[in-house]
């Protein structure tokens, strides 16, 4: 006897369905194949009122259910949720999305693996268009968070929340060792690398500030580079007496001029001539500038 209890309970452990904590339903009428795809019998497991979009039903009872019927199932969590399904295509949301991530890592060789959202509650939306979409400036810096839609119909506004995640990568400059306070920024201890959008609170520096910055704190090996860690490095100080190249073909002249601004190099900068005439001027090198 005790042989014939053990191989039925491993039968029932091996033929048992696993059932997930939550559901969508479009159909307020659930039925055993909503829940188990491969299960070869259809029966209906509970109806949800009409007025209701988001149900929970006792995983006990379900568990009974299923025993009445001939099925052993397991289920991890206290109560399964049911949540409405909303028939709306979220593609211009979701376009918006990229397009403000797109824009704000212009330059960083951005690339969107994937975006998801959902709505937090339920809201029959047949007939409505969307009238403003509000994502926040600082959720640019994370991967997944909150955001709300307004919708609009001939009759009504509505408001919807939205949770949403990302799956972007950016290129940025990393650490490759410890680096003290007011050290040169180069490539002797920086690398390039992709990393992921939500990994840092402030937005990494360009590519191109190699050269050009010196560490304003501690870095730490491995710590993205942001503007939080570093200060430029001027090649010409504000007040300071230059050397301006001005050219006109083939021939070129030195001329002695003061800097209006500081300026790194790169960088155009207002300059100050003898005869007290300006010019703009772009950073050549310490003390030397080309008048544009």
């Amino acid at each position: 006897m005790r042989y014939i209890l053990t191989i039925a309970l491993f039968y029932s452990l091996l033929y048992s369905y696993e059932i997930e904590s939550s559901y969508k339903f479009k159909e307020h009428k659930i039925y055993s194949e909503h829940l188990i795809e491969d299960i070869n019998s259809s029966f209906l497991i509970v109806e949800i009122p009409d007025n209701i979009n988001r149900y929970q039903l006792q995983s006990k009872k379900l568990l009974d259910i299923f025993k009445e019927n001939g099925h052993e199932i397991n289920i991890s969590s206290p109560v399964v949720l049911f949540e409405k399904e909303i028939d709306i295509d979220f593609k211009e949301i979701k376009n918006h999305i990229s397009y403000l991530y797109t824009k704000e890592y212009m330059g960083y060789d951005i690339k969107i693996e994937s975006i998801e959202i959902e709505p937090t509650s339920y809201f029959d939306l047949d007939g409505y268009t969307i009238e403003y979409i509000d994502f926040s400036q600082n959720l640019l810096r994370r991967d997944r968070g909150t955001f709300y839609v307004d919708f609009k119909s001939t009759e009504r506004d509505k408001r919807l929340f939205f949770r949403f995640k990302i799956d972007a990568h950016i290129e940025a400059l990393v650490a490759t060792k410890n680096i003290d306070t007011s050290t040169n920024l180069s490539y002797n201890n920086l690398k390039v690398e992709r990393v992921k959008v939500g990994e840092f609170l402030s937005l990494p520096l360009k590519i191109s500030i190699v050269g050009n910055h010196a560490s304003k704190n501690y870095i730490r090996e491995g710590d993205i580079i942001t503007s939080r860690d570093t200060k430029k490095i001027f090649a010409i100080e504000k007040n300071s007496k230059v050397n301006a190249i001005l050219k006109d073909g083939l021939v070129s002249i030195e001329i002695e001029a003061t800097a209006m601004e500081a300026g790194s190099i790169g960088d155009t900068i207002r300059i100050r001539m003898n005869d007290r005439t300006y010019n703009q001027a772009v950073v050549i090198n310490r003390g030397l500038v080309e008048i544009k």
